[in-house]
């Protein structure tokens, strides 16, 4: 109360007197309440404090009222007494209100006393939950170190703790067997110790790479030596152990004893050495195919046989090295030797230069642990000569019978000689194509590509390892500074990806063009198939484009393709793509001495009817029309030719090209396989000064049947 009307009347004289009565005041008050708290809760040393606290105040009070002894005496008049009365009756007053509400303060205290009381009851109870569950939990871990001990104890392998400077903390029994140490004699031990003098310079490099943060493990074969002096071969992981802020604690390797296993393989590879020493040294061919008839190992001797070295076979299928003929009869061998049958039979082979050789080949399959068909070892002799000989023999009596029948003979020796020549100028054309390609043609392309994606996948996560490298270790060691600017880090990581990229771009494009020369020579369609034209132009194109480019004295030549919305056409798919083959390449000769405009022109459409209806699009067609025809035109800006020469273009043996250029057969053996295989027609537009062009109908269908759309397929 007093505390409130100083607070109230500043002005009242002896300000600090009433503030020290109404400290003392309130003091007394709490004291009070503080003993009737105490007859529940002895809390006697708060009791004992309030009091000391009130006593120290009353006798401050009293001391501070002695200087004030004078002025008391100095009383004011009776009005002001009666005044200051008022006033003091006013704040008795206030003061019972004050009381009055301290007594309802007091009720409430002991209300949060008592729901403070619970709480710390209900909170004892869960520290006595928690102090049982850590019991607990203790328990499970010890549990879980007498288990990890066993594990570490008995353990196959070798399993050590070491400290940071490389010194051997603890060993397990496996480790002290392996090296026929004691625990205690290699307790104290440094791994140096035990490591052979040529691996230690290498263990120090790994483990101090570890202990600067560079690795976290690493892995390694290496060798120790015994207490007893023998040398071991051990195969260690080492692994850096970290308390939870991340410092270096100690080091855990575990060690397997591979002596053995290294034994077996120095005796694999010997007996290996040993192998490849009489299989080189034979005087016979060795060769071994696999499951799918691919060379899987080729000796000098049968690789010399046709003209190859070994490494040109590995990989190359069997078929390779053998003709039409030889390969009707190789796979019905084939399928023989999957049966388990061993045989030995004259077979002919294709060398390298195109020759013949006949040998005598013992063959006997080869099968897995499980049984099942893993490829052929063949035995090859060369009888060649003997063939030869044999062969000889022969046409001499063929000679003797065909003089009986001279007449019939040279019938069938002209037919045969036509077809030869048909059969020749096809292979002259594919040899063209040949030519033209293998300046593109890689030998391991296929194995170049398959390895690419896993190269791209492997730098990717190799560049994405270094880039975390780089972030953690922003500031690496000198010597790696040096030598990340010495092989220009920041260029490799940037070049990298795009050579691998333009690589794979190379061989897709590689495969590519194998795709085109399989699109175009269609060696295994001996009859007519509904075909798209377009892609028959398209792949003699790729295939000439070697033709196309520019070279050292004229610009490159320019193809217009102006393609017509064409069906599929019924016909000889190969024949047709060495007539493309022909016309094109006679074109490309028509350029060569021209050195602007060099355009070869190709253009596509369908003619219907009677020839008076012509068009470029498939939905002019009508079903109702009895014939329809392709027409493809190829003209170039050559320098042209003569009615005369024109004329006499499509005779045999007619050529005007320079000597050894043309054998005069391309033109003629084209006219015959449009005109006879196709029912169509070839003619050819020129004049002198203006160009060539060749103009090529053939019927879409040859049997009275409608020809299915491209949209269709």
């Amino acid at each position: 109360m007093l505390v409130y009307f100083v607070t109230k009347r500043r002005d009242v004289p002896f300000y600090g007197i009433f503030l020290l009565f109404g400290t003392f005041i309130i003091a007394c008050g709490t004291t009070h309440i503080l003993e009737i708290w105490t007859l529940w809760h002895p809390n006697y040393w708060l009791s004992g404090f309030l009091k000391a606290f009130t006593a120290g105040v009353s006798v401050y009070t009293a001391l501070t009222l002695i200087p004030l002894i004078p002025q008391a005496l100095a009383l004011p008049s009776p009005a002001q007494l009666e005044a200051t009365n008022h006033r003091l009756e006013n704040e008795i007053i206030e003061r019972k209100r004050v009381e009055e509400a301290l007594r309802q303060a007091h009720k409430e205290f002991e209300k949060h006393v008592a729901e403070w009381t619970a709480e710390l009851q209900a909170a004892n109870a869960l520290l006595q939950q928690e102090i049982v569950e850590h019991k607990q939990a203790d328990e499970a871990l010890s549990q879980n170190e007498a288990q990890f001990r066993a594990v570490f104890e008995w353990t196959a392998v070798g399993i050590v703790f070491g400290g940071l400077d490389g010194q051997i903390l603890e060993s397990n029994v496996a480790l002290q067997e392996i090296l026929a140490y004691t625990s205690e004699e290699i307790c104290g031990m440094n791994f140096s110790e035990l490591t052979h003098p040529e691996d230690v310079t290498t263990d120090l490099e790994l483990f101090q790479e570890m202990r600067t943060g560079k690795r976290d493990s690493y892995r390694r074969e290496k060798r120790y030596i015994r207490k007893d002096g023998v040398v071991i071969w051990v195969h260690v992981r080492v692994s850096l152990i970290r308390d939870q802020s991340g410092k270096p604690q100690y080091v855990v390797a575990i060690i397997d004893d591979i002596t053995e296993q290294r034994q077996a393989e120095d005796a694999l590879r010997d007996s290996e050495a040993q192998y490849r020493r009489i299989v080189e040294t034979a005087t016979e061919g060795i060769w071994v195919l696999d499951a799918e008839g691919n060379t899987n190992f080729a000796n000098h001797q049968i690789a010399q046989m046709l003209g190859y070295t070994p490494e040109e076979m590995i990989g190359q299928p069997l078929f390779a090295f053998m003709d039409e003929e030889g390969k009707a009869l190789a796979l019905e061998n084939m399928e023989r030797r999957r049966q388990g049958i061993k045989e030995q039979h004259d077979f002919k082979f294709c060398r390298k230069d195109g020759s013949h050789l006949w040998a005598i080949v013992s063959t006997n399959p080869i099968f897995d642990r499980a049984g099942n068909y893993a490829g052929v070892l063949g035995m090859i002799t060369d009888i060649t000569e003997r063939k030869q000989t044999e062969s000889a023999l022969r046409e001499s009596e063929t000679q003797l019978r065909q003089q009986t029948n001279q007449l019939e003979q040279a019938f069938y020796k002209l037919q045969q000689t036509q077809s030869q020549l048909v059969q020749s100028e096809k292979m002259s054309s594919l040899g063209q194509m040949v030519a033209g390609m293998a300046h593109e043609i890689n030998n391991p392309v296929n194995f170049i590509h398959g390895n690419l994606i896993y190269a791209n996948q492997y730098v990717k996560n190799l560049l994405e390892m270094l880039h975390l490298y780089q972030l953690n270790y922003p500031d690496p060691a000198p010597q790696i500074q040096e030598t990340a600017e010495a092989i220009e880090l920041d260029f490799l990581i940037e070049d990298l990806p795009k050579m691998l990229s333009s690589m794979s771009v190379g061989t897709e494009r590689i495969r590519s063009i194998v795709l085109s020369l399989r699109n175009f020579s269609r060696l295994d369609e001996a009859e007519m198939k509904p075909v798209n034209i377009h892609e028959g132009l398209d792949s003699t194109l790729l295939i000439l484009q070697h033709r196309l480019k520019a070279g050292a004295n004229n610009s490159q030549i320019q193809v217009i393709k102006e393609y017509g919305d064409l069906p599929l056409v019924e016909c000889y798919a190969g024949q047709l793509n060495q007539v493309f083959m022909n016309l094109l390449s006679n074109a490309i000769d028509a350029l060569e001495n021209v050195t602007s405009p060099r355009i070869i022109t190709i253009h596509t459409s369908v003619r219907c009817g009677d020839g008076k209806q012509r068009f470029s699009s498939l939905h002019h067609l009508s079903p109702n029309l009895d014939t329809q025809f392709v027409i493809i035109r190829i003209a170039d800006t050559g320098i042209g030719m003569s009615e005369d020469v024109c004329r006499r273009l499509f005779d045999p043996f007619f050529t005007t090209k320079a000597v050894g250029k043309g054998t005069g057969l391309g033109l003629s053996i084209s006219y015959q396989i449009v005109i006879e295989k196709h029912r169509g027609q070839l003619k050819c537009i020129s004049s002198p000064g203006k160009g060539a062009e060749f103009v090529m109908e053939i019927p879409i269908y040859q049997d009275s049947k409608k020809p299915a759309l491209l949209s269709e397929v």
